[in-house]
């Protein structure tokens, strides 16, 4: 992995901003057997035909919140939550409330400098 992500050992041991995005994850039950799983508790589900938005909210560290369309700072839920969506396939049987094992397509992490908010390990941010 870290051959395709360029400079990001130079991050090891320092904090760095994490992005995933919903198509990075998919339910462990139809997904590939080899990407990591997180245990999650399905909050509310959207079904989108071929797929199935699932939305749920995890205790997490301090989650470095983007900024909104309209400029202003995205607030952050109570109790130290974050909220997620995980995009999943139809094929999926996911219901609110259930328990699920999301399983996450590392090959598609992002990482960010908090600093600078650029993305670290592509090859263009190398540049």
């Amino acid at each position: 992995m870290l051959s395709a992500r360029p400079g990001l050992d130079e991050y090891f041991g320092r904090e760095v901003i994490l992005g995933i995005r919903p198509c990075a994850f998919g339910d462990s039950m139809v997904a590939d057997p080899t990407w990591a799983t997180l245990p999650v508790t399905v909050d509310v589900i959207e079904e989108l035909g071929s797929d199935i938005h699932v939305i749920f909210s995890i205790e997490s560290a301090p989650v470095h919140n983007t900024i909104a369309a309209d400029g202003d700072p995205v607030t952050p839920l109570a109790s130290g939550n974050s909220l997620w969506t995980a995009r999943v396939s139809s094929r999926s049987r996911v219901r609110p409330g259930q328990r699920l094992q999301l399983a996450v397509d590392t090959s598609n992490l992002h990482f960010f400098d908090p600093a600078s908010e650029l993305a670290i390990g592509h090859a263009a941010a190398a540049i």
